[in-house]
């Protein structure tokens, strides 16, 4: 849902705005999700915390375990089950409706239904907060020390002889860019990284470059 820099100031305004944060894992999603809610009053709602609680696990460490990887025998059905999950979460997130509003989105967002990726498009502003080529090693290196919950769909494949890691280690950047192709496509405006990411940068100053980054006019 494209807003214009004046229908986005209104709808701020009158306590009618409805954002949404996509983009992957480590990009500032839930940081600036939570400073919106703590120092502007928004109401938030966080899927990947939905989907924990429903689960009964207690952290991303915890769903990463539950998960597993794609070559684990639980994976597939689990993975099914996050999903569905994810697509209950997203779609009807409780919110009052005399308050904006922030939903902070999973990793595997362009992955729902496409009713479901409808709903938001027409619902939502759609913030993608993008990630830089040269983050993509160090996310990379990140995952295998730290291990998150990760919705694959196609991007893994085992070659002849390959032993899981390798596998894993060769699908996973791969699985990145399949990801931020699928963000850019899907996303109403874009903000780099480098910006989002940045503690030191003021909740009203980022809500200043939200608007600059959206048209005059429609």
């Amino acid at each position: 849902m494209i807003l214009s820099k004046q229908q986005f100031a209104d709808k701020l305004a009158n306590n009618t705005l409805k954002i949404a944060f996509i983009g992957m894992s480590n990009t500032g999603k839930s940081f600036r999700s939570n400073e919106l809610h703590d120092l502007k009053n928004f109401e938030y709602f966080h899927v990947d915390d939905a989907i924990e609680k429903a689960l009964g696990l207690q952290s991303m460490a915890e769903m990463a375990e539950w998960m597993g990887y794609p070559f684990d025998d639980r994976y597939k059905k689990r993975s099914e089950l996050y999903l569905q999950l994810e697509e209950k979460f997203t779609r009807y997130t409780p919110h009052n409706t005399n308050k904006n509003f922030v939903l902070d989105t999973t990793g595997s967002v362009v992955y729902l239904s496409e009713e479901t990726k409808k709903y938001l498009s027409e619902n939502y502003l759609l913030i993608l907060l993008d990630i830089e080529q040269d983050k993509i090693e160090h996310m990379i290196q990140l995952f295998f020390k730290e291990p998150k919950s990760v919705y694959w769909d196609k991007s893994f494949s085992q070659k002849n002889g390959e032993d899981n890691i390798t596998a894993l280690k060769r699908c996973y950047p791969q699985l990145l860019e399949e990801r931020k192709k699928r963000y850019r496509e899907f996303a109403d405006i874009i903000i780099p990284g480098e910006i989002s990411q940045y503690k030191g940068l003021s909740i009203e100053r980022f809500l200043e470059i939200i608007t600059f980054a959206l048209p005059n006019t429609l």
